[in-house]
């Protein structure tokens, strides 16, 4: 088990424990949370291999993510970072370019 269902376990038990018997809180959002912070994966055109690892990713994920979004290059990509939800945030060079 790892540490983020570790944790996640870690806060449904606190909040089960918190709740009365005959009150049902839904915890199923925290079943949406893959990473406990978000993480940079890419940073001036250059992919952070050391971070994808810590987040059990890999590049072919990565690139994948980028077509899907339309980018052709990592090159191309001036910040990139993956949410807690799991998705890619983006921002490419040419955003700041006037």
């Amino acid at each position: 088990m790892g540490l983020q269902q570790v944790l996640l376990q870690a806060v449904k038990s606190l909040l089960q424990q918190k709740t009365e018997e005959n009150h049902l809180v839904d915890m199923s959002h925290f079943d949406s949370i893959h990473y406990p912070v978000r993480t940079e994966v890419i940073s001036n055109g250059v992919i952070n291999s050391n971070n994808l690892e810590k987040l059990k990713l890999d590049h072919t994920w990565l690139h994948q993510q980028l077509l899907r979004l339309g980018v052709q290059s990592v090159s191309d990509v001036l910040y990139a970072e993956v949410q807690q939800d799991g998705s890619l945030y983006i921002n490419q060079h040419h955003d700041y370019l006037h």
